[in-house]
This record gives C-alpha cells, sequence and structure tokens, in this order.
C-alpha cells in the first residue's frame, strides 16, 4: 500500500454473500440531482483577535477553539509591538550580568507586550470578551461542562530562582469560567507523572482525568477519589457514557477494543468489552450534542455508537459544497438537523500570525441548487489528498459544469488493515462494478491488477487519443505504456513513484533490469563476504518480487494463472535463498556486538542505538559504500530522493528493475490514478473530470502534494526547477553558517537531475498486485521456506487455489 495515510471505518460484507452477483453485469443507471436532494449552504467567518487599545499587536495566534452554544472560545497569544526604547532596554539587559532586578525586569516588559488567554466570540467571528491570563499561565485542554461553562486544564509555572539555577515548579489546576469570562471555581490538582492528555467533566461536578497509563477521578475540591492504571489506550466519552478505546498487538496484527468503564469506580466493565476493528470514529473528532455521538468520518458526519457494529449518516459529504478534508479534525456541534458549525484551524507558514482559525456554518438550504445536474460517482481506495478534494469543490461548483462529483472512500468499509482485508475490498468493488452498481470512476485502485480487463473497465487509449486528448508527446508516454496490458490502458496514472533495486555497476555490471535466470548467474559470482540484499524477511522478499511480476502471472481476460511454470518457481527459489524467516532482534546480539561497548553503541535516554564503525551496526548505505552489499531496494519519489540515494556506491551507483520474466526496468508506483467504470453512462462526463487532472498546473499542484512525480513534463520541469533552488539556497545557508545541515543533505547537481529524467524515461512496468491471490501465495509458500513441503507441491497448491479465485470472478 503507498504512503497516504489511511482512514478506515466498518466491516464489509462477506465476499461469499455476493458471489451470486458475478455473472449478472448490468448498465449502470444515470442519475440526477433533484431539487430535493439534501444541500447545506456554507458561510465563513475568521475569528478576530481585537488588542488592548493604545497598543499595536505584532503577532497574534489562536491555539484552540471550542464551541459553547452560540459562542466560541478561543486559546489565544498576543505579543504587541514595543517602542524603541523598550527594545533598547531589553538589549541593555541582555548585555548585563543577571542579577533578581534585571530579572524582574524583564519580566514586567514580558508580561506588559505579551497577553494569553481565553477570547469568546461570536459565530460570525466577532469579538466578544476575553479572559486574561498570566504570561506564565499555559492552557493544556480546553471544554464545556455541559452547561454552558468553559473549563480550562492549566498549568501555572513559577520560574523558579535564575540566580540559584533553582528548577521551576508548576501548579495544575481545573478553571470554570462562566460565558461572561467569571471565575466559577477553581480546582488544584496533583502535578501528573508525566502530562495530563484528557479531561471529562461528569454531572456531578466531578472530573476524569488521564495521563498516558492511568485515569483518575476528582471531586470539585481536587480530592482523588479513584484511579486506574491505562495500557496502550485512551478515555472516550461518547453521549452520556464513559468508554476505555484500547488496543491489543499479538504478532503482526493490532486489535481495537472499547469497554464501558464505571464512573463511579473507574473499573472497566470486561463483560462490555468489544472488538471495534478500528472503526473510524474510534480515533477521528467527535461530538456530543443531545445526548447523541456524531463524528466526522470520511463519507460523512454520522451518528455513532460505540457499542452497535453500524452507524448512521447523518449528512454526506456530496451535500455541501466544502473541502471536508480540512474538516475532519475540527471541533464541530450539531445545533440541528438543519444546522452545523465547525470551527476550523488553518496552518499557513510564515506571515505574522500563527493558526487561522474560522467558524464554518452549515445551514439546511431549502432546495439543492445543482438540480438537473448529473451524478458522477466515484470510489477512491485511499482518501485523496487535500488539494485534489479542492479540485472536486471547483469541479462541482464551476457555472459551466454539467456533473456533480460524488466521492466515496471504500477504505472506509474495511474492519482494518490487513492483507485479508484488503482483499475483500477489492473483491467488493469487483463485483460492484460487474453487478453495474459501482462507480462512474474508480480512484487508486490500480495496485488491483484483476480490475484490468475490457469486462471492468475503459480502455483509456480511446480517450487519451479521441479529441478531447492529451497530446503524448507533453508527458513521459512511457508510464503511460508501462500500465498497459496488451496494449489496452485501464487505469492512467496521474502521477508515480518509482520502485526497484539499487545497485554496484561494479558488481552487477551495467544493466537497466534482468531475468530470474539472468539475475541468479550473476549474483553466484559474488565474492562470499558481498551479501546480494538487505536484510529481508521471506514475506518482504516476496511481496517485492511478486509486485513486479505478477501481471504476468495471471491473464485476467482469458482467467487462467500460471504459478505452477518455471517463472515462478524461480521466484520462489529467490526468495528462499535470499529472504529470511525473522530478521535479526533489535539488540546487541542481533547488531553482531557481543557486550555493551561504548565504541559501537550510543546510549539515548533508555534506549540503546548502533554506533556505525568497527563491530557495531553498519547501514545498508554504509555497506554499499565498504562494498559488502551488492543490492538495496530503491524507491525514488523527486529529485531530492534520487540524489540522496545515487550518492551511495562511491559513484557507481545504478538503478536496475527488479528481476522479471521480460526482465524490464525500474517500475512505476502508482500513487494516484483514475479509471472509468465499463458499465458506467457518464464516460465522457468521467474522462473530462480526469483530463484536466493532467494540465501542467493541476499536474504541478497535485503531485506536489502527493509528494510524488508529475507526468506532464512542463509540470516535471518546474518541480525540479523548485528542488534544485530550494537546495542551492539551503546549501549556501549551510556554507554561510546560518544552520549546520541536516545530517542526510545532498548537494543536487546537474548531473543528478539528467539523471533522475533518464531514470522516469526508462520506466517500463509498474508494481500491482492481487491481494485475495498474494494471500493464497503468502499462505502457501510458508511452507516451502520453512522445508515442510517440496517446491513442486507448493506451486500445485497455489496453481489450484488461485485458478479457482480468478475463474470465479
Amino acid at each position: 500500500m503507498s504512503r497516504v495515510a489511511q482512514r478506515i471505518l466498518s466491516t464489509i460484507l462477506a465476499v461469499s454473500m455476493m458471489i451470486p452477483l458475478a455473472g449478472c453485469k448490468h448498465k449502470k443507471a444515470k442519475k440526477t440531482v433533484d431539487a430535493s436532494d439534501p444541500y447545506f449552504d456554507r458561510s465563513e467567518a475568521e475569528l478576530v483577535l481585537e488588542g488592548d487599545p493604545g497598543k499595536t499587536m505584532d503577532r497574534f495566534w489562536i491555539n484552540s477553539a471550542t464551541i459553547m452554544g452560540n459562542t466560541v472560545a478561543a486559546d489565544y497569544t498576543i505579543t504587541y509591538k514595543m517602542t524603541p526604547e523598550i527594545e533598547a532596554e531589553i538589549e541593555q539587559l541582555y548585555s548585563e550580568e543577571l542579577t533578581e532586578e534585571n530579572y524582574e525586569r524583564m519580566y514586567e516588559i514580558t508580561k506588559e507586550y505579551t497577553e494569553n488567554g481565553i477570547a469568546f466570540f461570536d459565530l460570525a467571528g466577532k469579538q466578544i470578551s476575553k479572559i486574561k491570563l498570566d504570561v506564565t499561565d499555559y492552557i493544556n485542554i480546553v471544554k464545556t461542562d455541559g452547561k454552558g461553562n468553559l473549563l480550562l486544564l492549566m498549568d501555572h509555572v513559577n520560574e523558579g530562582d535564575p540566580l540559584t539555577f533553582e528548577d521551576p515548579s508548576f501548579e495544575w489546576s481545573i478553571c470554570k469560567y462562566s460565558p461572561e469570562g467569571e471565575l466559577i471555581m477553581k480546582t488544584i490538582l496533583q502535578p501528573p507523572e508525566s502530562a495530563f492528555n484528557e479531561m471529562i467533566p461528569l454531572s456531578d461536578d466531578s472530573f476524569i482525568i488521564t495521563e498516558y497509563d492511568r485515569m483518575m477521578k476528582i471531586d470539585a475540591d481536587g480530592k482523588l477519589l479513584c484511579e486506574e492504571k491505562i495500557e496502550n489506550g485512551t478515555v472516550l466519552q461518547y453521549g452520556n457514557q464513559i468508554y476505555l478505546n484500547n488496543w491489543e498487538e499479538s504478532g503482526d496484527t493490532t486489535k481495537n477494543y472499547i469497554s464501558e468503564i464505571d464512573v463511579n469506580t473507574l473499573k472497566v466493565k470486561t463483560s462490555t468489552k468489544k472488538d471495534v476493528s478500528l472503526r473510524e470514529y474510534t480515533y477521528l473528532g467527535f461530538s456530543n450534542c443531545d445526548d447523541k455521538c456524531y463524528c466526522c468520518g470520511t463519507n460523512g458526519i454520522e451518528i455513532v455508537d460505540p457499542m452497535a457494529d453500524k452507524s448512521e449518516m447523518f449528512m454526506e459529504w456530496d451535500s455541501v459544497d466544502i473541502n471536508y478534508d480540512r474538516l475532519m479534525s475540527s471541533v464541530f456541534q450539531v445545533k440541528s438537523e438543519d444546522e452545523i458549525v465547525f470551527v476550523n484551524m488553518e496552518y499557513h507558514e510564515g506571515g505574522e500570525k500563527g493558526p487561522v482559525a474560522k467558524v464554518i456554518h452549515l445551514t439546511r438550504a431549502e432546495s439543492n441548487p445543482h438540480a438537473g445536474k448529473t451524478y458522477i460517482d466515484m470510489g477512491a481506495f485511499q482518501l485523496p489528498s487535500s488539494e485534489f478534494v479542492d479540485y472536486i469543490v471547483e469541479y462541482n461548483t464551476s457555472k459551466d459544469g454539467l456533473a456533480r462529483i460524488r466521492l466515496h472512500d471504500y477504505a472506509s468499509e474495511m474492519a482494518g488493515v490487513s492483507d485479508e482485508n484488503i482483499a475483500k475490498l477489492s473483491e467488493k468493488v469487483y463485483l460492484d462494478l460487474m453487478s453495474g452498481s459501482g462507480p462512474d470512476i474508480l480512484l487508486n485502485f490500480s495496485e488491483f491488477s484483476q480490475f484490468n480487463s475490457e469486462e471492468v473497465l475503459v480502455d483509456l487509449n480511446t480517450f487519451i487519443d479521441g479529441s478531447n486528448g492529451l497530446n503524448r508527446d507533453e508527458y513521459f508516454d512511457n508510464v503511460f505504456r508501462a500500465f498497459e496490458k496488451n496494449g489496452k490502458m485501464f487505469q492512467i496514472p496521474v502521477c508515480v513513484d518509482i520502485s526497484g533495486l539499487l545497485g554496484n555497476k561494479e558488481m552487477i555490471g551495467e544493466r537497466t533490469g534482468w531475468t530470474y535466470s539472468e539475475f541468479t548467474q550473476i549474483v553466484e559470482t559474488l565474492p562470499e563476504d558481498v551479501s546480494v540484499f538487505e536484510d529481508m524477511k521471506y514475506e518482504d522478499l516476496l511481496k517485492l518480487l511478486l509486485g513486479h511480476s505478477m501481471k504476468d502471472l495471471i491473464d485476467y481476460e482469458k482467467k487462467e494463472v500460471y504459478f505452477d511454470g518455471d517463472e515462478f518457481k524461480q521466484i520462489l527459489q529467490i526468495t528462499k535463498k535470499y529472504g529470511l524467516a525473522e530478521l535479526p532482534d533489535e539488540n546487541l546480539e542481533g547488531w553482531g556486538i557481543a557486550e555493551a561497548d561504548s565504541d559501537a553503541i550510543i546510549w539515548v535516554g533508555d534506549d540503546i542505538m548502533p554506533q556505525m564503525g568497527d563491530g557495531g551496526y553498519i547501514s545498508p548505505e554504509d555497506r554499499m559504500n565498504e562494498g559488502l552489499l551488492a543490492l538495496r531496494s530503491a524507491y525514488v519519489y523527486s529529485l531530492d530522493s534520487y540524489a540522496w540515494m545515487t550518492s551511495t556506491c562511491n559513484g557507481n551507483a545504478i538503478y536496475v528493475g527488479v528481476p522479471s520474466p521480460d526482465g524490464s526496468g525500474v517500475s512505476a508506483v502508482p500513487m494516484m490514478t483514475c479509471a472509468i467504470s465499463a458499465s458506467s453512462n457518464n464516460k465522457e462526463e468521467a474522462w473530462d473530470f480526469i483530463r484536466h487532472l493532467f494540465d501542467e498546473d493541476a499536474q504541478y499542484k497535485y503531485t506536489t502534494s502527493w509528494f510524488s512525480i508529475a507526468l506532464n513534463r512542463k509540470a516535471f520541469n518546474r518541480i525540479n526547477d523548485d528542488a534544485m533552488a530550494e537546495n542551492a539556497k539551503y546549501a549556501q545557508e549551510i556554507e554561510e553558517g546560518y544552520t549546520d545541515g541536516l545530517w542526510d543533505f545532498q548537494r543536487i547537481t546537474q548531473e543528478d537531475r539528467d539523471g533522475f529524467q533518464a531514470l522516469v524515461e526508462n520506466i517500463s512496468s509498474i508494481s500491482s498486485t492481487d491481494q485475495a491471490v498474494m494471500n493464497i501465495i503468502l499462505e502457501e509458500a510458508a511452507a516451502y521456506f520453512a522445508d515442510q513441503q517440496s517446491l513442486e507441491t507448493v506451486c500445485n497448491n497455489i496453481q489450484n487455489r488461485t485458478a479457482n479465485i480468478v475463474r470465479e470472478r
């Protein structure tokens, strides 16, 4: 799976329940927007912070905010501009020997020109009032008590004596303020063992507060009533109930559980423990309103019950024209079925102010303003970048647009990230497409090669070379061609990364790729002290090899598999010879260090880190530089990453493809791809949407946000211009002493730039998989690696099992 972060929600239907649909292919019905379809109007207002009269604000920050009915309470900081006389005085104070008098004066100046506290705003963003706090008061948590009052969990810092180097002390408290800013109550807390990270007010004016590994219940006077340990979890409030949300690891699997907590004793009710399998609402922003809990999910706002298996959709994101990705972690409140309020923090680099806080007000419209437009359904496997969602909003609100995109995140239907669940998801979407109930556009499904047939998807070459197509000369057409199967392209890449191997050409010679037999012939001649690959487990090495050859081992149009042939057998033999059952333990013995030799290790806190050098751990980069390693995995996604990887091997680095049946070169890893369903009635409209992703500006914007390689040549050159300029600027700062530089900083040369472009132009294949088939291969191959079954037996088992799956699709 790619780098992009993935959002996970609920359990998908078992594939076995849907098998009867496989042979029933229908055209997708054409749907249009009806005036009665739900739609919410949107208004936005920035929180405008006002400074003190007679002072000029220099910089200000809105640090966090919460909603109190029709009021927003925001934690803020202001610095005021100093007069030239005060600036001169500060400079003088810093130049003198520190005395108690000087220290007191600096503190007075700080108090006069720095302000922090809580400001109250109406929903139009206008400031109503402020609560000023001392400059040594730090707000950790902002909450409401459900009765219209504001709660602040704060720590006050007593700086200590700077002349005697006395350590500072901290006073922790919970302060309750009325909406008018009046202090109602102050509860002094015992200092935490680490730091407080959650506060939950209860109806009897007591509180549950948590640290990293414990939860405590205190009364309004700060008295500890009870406490319990927490292991790998957090405490959450849904409605009026408190829950423990914790994680348990078993091998490579992580399970997520939720259990009720007795609010009187803080004991976990073990009888209520439920496996929620990383459902989205267990970790995304949520809001408690009217005894219901609302969660911002990737497909909309849901009403959730942590102990129920399903949630209820309250509002889908296609009901409003907004970039929902930027709202996922926002504070929000559902005021009614017709009104929702968000407070969103927007972060910008540079400038005179910190994060910009905006009130976003959604109100139900009387009718849908997009009535008459055609719906185009887009199904995504991974949530796109925020900039891509911006494009969807721009497209949907265009006056000339005849269609409206509805984006659905299929990954939200997975019950946790695992190979098994990914396989189930891909099979479900496949069957949806075959039955005509699937989306018009598929986003980011190119990793699943079973979709690549005319029975499922449209050959996009017919659009690329059509009247509203692309000029192939303006793009890296070799990458487009790499995505073809028998001359047809079913999923078009918007941007890609590059996967392959980095080798020492003094050891493996000048080459771009190799077949399995060529690979074996070359590496068997390496010196005995040279390792072929960096340490990789059997499973990881097998996935690497299959990712570059799966497309040659399955023919989806003929519904045939070829796992009993010589090429697949060679894959297993290479994996067994050069893979490992387990990686070395992360301890001194695993690093080849017999004793805690100070020359071989570094202590970082309580952790041991390997020290490079004699007797210690040597990184793959250093092993290649010292001629002890012939090949390592190569992953390139930018000019910077290319330059850094190429700097190894003492100038002898060469990029080569993973061994494959046809000996092809490095492979494209699809980072963002689009496809059009063969059953769609909106093919032209779908292509029009996809087509504009390949304009120069769009390629520059979206591939930069995706940290990937643009396929439009002009956008590619612009991105490389930026990289070289930034690299040269950073190198100059190092030279002039402004910065010490990063340990892995690599100066980019024109030779690097030319080599990077040549590498992109050398892409001749893609990395893809069929997760359901892969799961079977990994399961059966383990017996061969463990010498429990012969190569012939294992290959026959894989052939028979995978053939059944492919035939039944």
